[in-house]
């Protein structure tokens, strides 16, 4: 059985093709899209704990790259405080890393 759970703070709005993964007592959401020309690059963070949304905006976290690869990104944590950002569309090979525990939280390409 599904539940409805109310939470507070700014949300995200409806959207598709976007990332999740969890870190800690946090599930972050990256980026989606509405339509092909309407790609998200903001970031998102749902505390489990009390239901809590806090939005890390586009500027924070990435700049022109983050609306770029948005869309159909994939996403995995390893679990206590980074969130990897593997491809997305436009297909590329980059990855980034997002550090959960820094201030302010920032994503910063991966080298090869």
């Amino acid at each position: 059985r599904l539940l409805t759970l109310a939470a507070s703070g700014p949300h995200p709005g409806p959207r598709n093709g976007h990332g999740f993964a969890a870190v800690g007592k946090r599930i972050f959401l990256f980026g989606g899209e509405l339509s092909e020309s309407s790609t998200f690059g903001s970031l998102f963070a749902l505390n489990v704990s009390d239901l809590t949304w806090t939005m890390i905006t586009r500027d924070d976290v990435g700049g022109a790259w983050a609306t770029k690869i948005a869309s159909k990104s994939n996403m995995v944590s390893d679990g206590v405080a980074r969130i990897y950002l593997l491809n997305g569309v436009p297909f590329s090979d980059n990855v980034y890393v997002l550090d959960t525990l820094a201030e302010p939280v920032a994503w910063a390409e991966v080298s090869a």
